[in-house]
């Protein structure tokens, strides 16, 4: 009768001897050169606009407006755009706060 208990007691305390080894990491993909210059272009306009975020916080409007612009020149974005914006706004130049805005005009319209 006792012998279920020696056996679930023998059980739990049963250590695997088999540890599973870890798995490698993947190998890292390598991309082609159109998404590699893809990449580069994306980075190098998220750093402009990391530059312009930085100024802003420093209350720098003008060289937010010129990191904003030039992120944008690099690629579209529509947060370029509308960081551009709010540094109009904070600039006071209310006229280019929807007209910097380009495509997004209607969006402007429809907050205003």
């Amino acid at each position: 009768m006792l012998w279920w208990l020696w056996w679930l007691l023998l059980w739990c305390n049963h250590t695997p001897t088999h540890q599973a080894e870890p798995t490698p990491p993947p190998p890292p993909v390598e991309l082609s050169p159109e998404e590699q210059q893809a990449a580069d272009t994306k980075a190098a306009a998220m750093a402009a606009k990391e530059a312009g975020n930085a100024a802003y916080k420093a209350k720098d409007f003008t060289k937010a407006l010129e990191h904003y612009t030039k992120a944008l020149g690099i690629m579209f974005d529509v947060s370029f755009v509308t960081n551009r914006a709010a540094v109009y706004y904070e600039m006071g130049e209310y006229e280019n706060v929807c007209g910097g805005c380009g495509g997004l005009y209607a969006l402007c319209v429809y907050v205003q």
